[in-house]
């Protein structure tokens, strides 16, 4: 987010030159009325997230991903997003989020453009996690095999060793 107004801009520089910023080292994510709410490392690629959307970039940009300022088909998901900044975690090497809308989600892969990418993880306790009015101020974190969600003073834990967890990608129901 810049001072700008400019929501969905992303600028960079290089690491050899961190306060140096290239007239073109910018790019626009998606829909530019949409704001940007959060960046993540994921499978060596940077995931962007809105609040209803999810994008990836490589961390080598160059001019072939790139058209007049917008990234070209980097795309995750095009209704999920992430609007609560503080609950991204990477458990055992997937992201893992939650929303404002009660539903927490895990990154399965970057490679897929399409709905398989991003699977919700959260179908048992969606009733408890809608009703929660401090959402948007929940905070995360993964210690010892498990994502820990604080929803004011409510803990909510997921055991990422599970089956369930483990196996979230398998497109067997």
């Amino acid at each position: 987010n810049n001072n700008n107004g400019e929501q969905s801009l992303l600028m960079w520089s290089s690491a050899d030159s961190p306060l140096y910023f290239p007239h073109n080292a910018y790019v626009y994510i998606g829909d530019k009325s949409q704001a940007v709410t959060a960046l993540s490392k994921a499978s060596g690629e940077m995931l962007v997230f809105k609040e209803n959307e999810t994008y990836r970039m490589s961390y080598s940009t160059t001019d072939k991903n790139i058209d007049d300022g917008n990234i070209k088909n980097v795309l995750v998901s095009g209704n999920i997003g992430c609007d609560c900044p503080d609950t991204i975690q990477l458990c055992r090497n997937r992201l893992v989020w939650a929303d404002s809308k009660g539903k927490i989600y895990t990154l399965v892969s970057t490679n897929q453009n399409d709905e398989r990418s991003v699977y919700e993880v959260s179908e048992m306790i969606e009733r408890q996690l809608s009703s929660e009015t401090l959402l948007k101020n929940a905070k995360a974190v993964d210690y010892d095999g498990h994502y820990i969600l604080q929803v004011g003073n409510k803990l909510y834990v997921m055991d990422y060793n599970s089956y369930g967890y483990n196996y979230v990608s398998s497109y067997s129901k």
